[in-house]
């Protein structure tokens, strides 16, 4: 009787029972994948910091992650990612076109302003803080971003604009900047029309400022 040599390799039975030139699939992790509502949760923790169950749910619609969906996708993988993307969580599809953005990818920024003109306000967000960054350095453009994002209801963004630039704008570059966010909520506002036939209306952040 002759032995098999040293080197061969025994399949498991399930494996060795399988016709000829099958190949077994790579099954990939299951995945538990964080809610998308605010819903329950409590106002202590947001990464965006709202001060009422109302200012919760515009965070929701805006496409603001929670704190679950922070913490879920801010150092998850790529499939993560495009997974919860693909169930329709819109921060999921935020953080993975910023960090495809990050690493070069030519589409990611048209990606970005699709994501905008759906309602995505934290894309526009995001957008205007990469574009601004060291990498990019134009600040009328980032200035144009941020702009839209606070014409379709973050009125908050206007609060703290200046101080999120690197440095404050000259009066030439705001001036460009302002002309920019109109060219550029208009183009929003036909991306959107295109897709749905209508153009978002205006959703106000319910804003409590506090007189002290």
């Amino acid at each position: 009787m002759l032995e098999a040599p040293a080197a061969a390799v025994k399949l498991p039975v399930e494996a060795s029972t399988r016709p000829a030139g099958h190949q077994a699939k790579l099954q990939q992790p299951a995945l538990t994948l964080p809610p998308r509502s605010r819903a329950g949760m409590p106002l202590e923790g947001d990464p965006f910091g709202p001060r009422s169950a109302a200012e919760q749910a515009w965070l929701d619609r805006a496409g603001y992650p929670n704190a679950e969906q922070w913490a879920a996708y801010e150092h998850g993988s790529d499939y993560l990612l495009e997974a919860a993307a693909a169930k329709g969580d819109t921060a999921a599809a935020t953080m993975l076109a910023l960090r495809n953005l990050r690493n070069g990818d030519p589409d990611a920024k048209e990606r970005l302003l699709e994501l905008g003109a759906d309602g995505s306000l934290f894309a526009l967000e995001m957008l205007s803080s990469h574009i601004a960054g060291p990498m990019q350095g134009n600040l009328s453009e980032a200035y144009a971003v941020s702009r839209v994002a606070e014409m379709k209801g973050n009125f908050v963004l206007s609060l703290a604009r200046d101080y999120t630039m690197p440095r404050q704008l000259t009066q030439q570059e705001r001036v460009a900047g302002e002309e920019a966010a109109i060219r550029l909520l208009n183009k929003l506002n036909e991306i959107a029309l295109l897709k749905t036939g209508r153009v978002p209306p205006v959703d106000p952040r319910p804003i409590i400022i506090s007189d002290e």
